[in-house]
């Protein structure tokens, strides 16, 4: 992703191309090799999967009719962050707690799906974010809230924000993985 975003539109627009991204980058790899991990890490299929299962609740959430995201989630309670700072936090979160995903975040040990499946899984989701940006206007993004399971309430604007430097993150590994594929 080129620029920072901080608009509604340049937020979805962050995301489509964050989508794009890590599926053209599994696109490269054979089938078999999204089997395949190293280091004790996830492998891609299980970085897949793993993507899938943290951004359909998002995805879920911004569907909710508004009146009851106020009711279940309440509201922010400190300031709106910018990506970058949120980032730095998240980073920052995951280097001193060592954070690991509620088990609902988890992959399977063994993938069930084929790398088809996962992607067709994949592109689902994005379609979904890119729908649901109509619902909301660009002040709305920091009057809601949605909980993350690590960093506590987060504005929508704040979770359309993570969601993007999450894929990328994950991309990174998976880009890794494949890097290392390679060489071998």
């Amino acid at each position: 992703m080129e620029a920072t975003p901080t608009t509604k539109q340049s937020i979805f627009e962050g995301l489509e191309e964050s989508f794009q991204i890590v599926d053209q980058s599994i696109g490269e790899l054979a089938p078999g090799q999204c089997q395949v991990g190293f280091k004790g890490k996830w492998n891609t299929a299980q970085q897949m999967e793993h993507l899938i299962l943290s951004n359909v609740p998002v995805l879920k959430a911004l569907h909710l009719p508004k009146s009851q995201m106020r009711h279940m989630f309440g509201e922010l309670d400190r300031e709106g962050e910018n990506f970058n700072d949120l980032k730095a936090r998240y980073i920052k979160i995951l280097a001193e707690q060592n954070i690991i995903p509620p088990a609902r975040f988890q992959p399977k040990q063994e993938p069930v799906e084929t790398l088809d499946a996962t992607r067709t899984k994949w592109e689902e989701v994005s379609q979904g974010f890119q729908e649901v940006a109509a619902k909301w206007g660009e002040e709305e993004l920091d009057d809601y809230v949605i909980p993350h399971p690590a960093m506590g309430n987060l504005s929508v604007r704040e979770m359309l924000f993570f969601v993007i430097f999450h894929n990328a993150h994950h991309l990174r590994q998976i880009e890794e993985i494949k890097s290392e594929l390679l060489n071998k």
